[in-house]
């Protein structure tokens, strides 16, 4: 009785999902790089995600972003992560799935315009770095 009341728990309060074992399959700790061809040419993008007490964090910078941006409102929930960035006058949010030491992830601009000449959702594959 007392094994299925705590399984009960458990199961209710999520806290499977944030347990060691879980994440270990799952670790979004680290360095995520990816090289992309865009119509302005080359353009490398770096994130670095961190994963502590059930929070995650990190930064992101790409060639047109001369510094570390903070992203914000992040959510690891299994293999899936979200994220917004705030760029400029625009806020982004990103969506993707980690599936070993790749992170595919789409954006889009949720607040302010558009970048001229991009497309709606923009998707980019990283790949895990040391």
């Amino acid at each position: 009785m007392k094994r299925s009341v705590l399984t009960a728990y458990l199961v209710l309060t999520g806290t499977f999902a944030s347990s060691p074992a879980a994440l270990a399959q799952t670790d979004p700790v680290g360095w995520w790089r990816a090289t992309t061809e865009t119509p302005n040419g080359e353009v490398s993008t770096t994130l670095r995600l961190d994963y502590f007490d059930g929070e995650l964090s990190g930064t992101f910078r790409n060639t047109f972003i001369s510094a570390q941006l903070p992203i914000f409102d992040s959510v690891l929930d299994g293999n899936r992560v979200t994220f917004k960035l705030q760029l400029q006058t625009r806020v982004l949010e990103y969506e993707g799935e980690i599936d070993g030491d790749e992170l595919t992830l789409s954006s889009w601009v949720i607040e302010g315009e558009p970048f001229p000449g991009s497309p709606e959702v923009s998707t980019i594959v990283l790949t895990r770095s040391e």
